[in-house]
């Protein structure tokens, strides 16, 4: 009976694992196709990045990695978008495709994203880094961070947010979302602080 229980222990940790293993992988590989300096900010742990999550049912914004504090009350989720040379071709077809009349060139379509995330509402949402900053903190050539709230509840609790945005030329853009519990701004606010390092562009 003893050997089966080890059995059955062991088979669910392999199971876990094995189900944690392709998304760390992409993870890993993005971070490397982007050439991005990542380290995992203490006090957090690997979150259940497999499991498919938006922020809002009508725009497509799969989080591709997911952490979690000890505490339980603060998530940070990130969302990273390539800008390749062959993104100027894919936003001309969606924009054909979708008959849009206007369309962001690959280095804003950033602000399309914040503008889709924020439905439209964002004169004096967004607080821009200055550039010194940015460039010092993320090596970036724009960086900000602004709030939101998910119309889709992640977790059963976390549904405001605080995004903090970067942009490289030519490179990626990415979106990292602190998500916190209600009455935890101040906390958010002080993790937003002590993570900057975690997430750098080489």
């Amino acid at each position: 009976m003893k050997r089966i229980l080890i059995i059955l222990v062991l088979v669910l940790i392999c199971t876990q694992i094995k189900a944690q293993r392709p998304m760390d992988w992409a993870f890993k590989l993005n971070l490397k196709d982007y050439n991005v300096k990542y380290s995992l900010p203490k006090g957090f742990s690997h979150l259940d990045s497999m499991i498919s999550s938006y922020c809002r049912s009508d725009w497509s914004e799969l989080f591709q990695y997911s952490l979690i504090n000890t505490e339980g009350d603060i998530a940070i989720r990130f969302l990273m978008i390539p800008i390749t040379p062959k993104t100027a071709e894919q936003l001309e077809y969606r924009k054909r495709l979708f008959n849009l009349s206007e369309l962001f060139p690959p280095n804003q379509n950033y602000l399309r994203t914040i503008y889709f995330q924020l439905e439209a509402d964002t004169t004096n949402r967004i607080a821009y880094y200055p550039k010194a900053y940015a460039k010092k903190t993320f090596n970036v050539d724009v960086a900000g961070e602004y709030d939101r709230e998910c119309k889709i509840v992640y977790k059963g609790k976390f549904y405001k947010s605080k995004v903090v945005f970067l942009h490289k030329e030519d490179r990626m853009d990415c979106f990292i979302h602190y998500f916190y519990e209600e009455g935890k701004e101040e906390k958010v606010r002080e993790t937003i602080a002590k993570t900057r390092g975690m997430f750098r562009l080489r």
